[in-house]
Parts: C-alpha cells; structure tokens; sequence
C-alpha cells in the first residue's frame, strides 16, 4: 500500500465540537464548518456513505461522509483503524 504523508492542521478539538453540538435534535444542518484531526477507531462503508469513529486526546465524533461530497476511494482503500486523519466539513446531526 502506498502512504502518503500531508501536514494537516486543525482548527477544532473534538470535544469542543461535542461540547457545543451534542444536544442538537435528529437531521439538524448547522452551517457551522470545522476541521478536526484523531485517529481512526472504527470505519464502516455502506453504499454512497463511509462513518468514520476518529478520537482525539479530548473525545470522540463520529464522521459521516457522502460519496456525493467527496471522492470516497481514497477511504475505503486508504486508511485503517489506527491512521491519524485530518478531515474538514459541516457539523451536522
């Protein structure tokens, strides 16, 4: 497998993210934009859609990507529980 090395950055803690949008109703969009970086604890693929569990040293998130959004290959065929990943995108629930 072919690794590929970027410097990420993050502008947001997981459990700041959390803190601030866990009590957010069901199908809620934000508008709100944040990048985080954790490491990979969990990934399931179903279709068009990847959920990613990513933990940093203050909590964890669940990520939801959409192959509508994004090119889904790199994460189904890149990363494995354990990578270190840096993502950006809308708080949504």
């Amino acid at each position: 497998r072919k690794v590929e090395v970027r410097r990420s950055s993050r502008d947001d803690h997981i459990g700041d993210v959390v803190r601030k949008f866990g009590d957010l109703a069901p199908d809620t969009t934000t508008g709100h934009r944040v990048r985080i970086a954790g490491r990979v604890l969990n990934l399931r693929v179903l279709g068009g859609l990847c959920f990613a569990r990513v933990k940093d040293f203050s909590g964890e998130i669940q990520l939801m990507l959409e192959a509508g959004e994004l090119d889904l290959t790199r994460w189904r065929t890149g990363v494995d529980l354990g990578d270190h990943v840096g993502v950006s995108g809308q708080v949504v629930t």
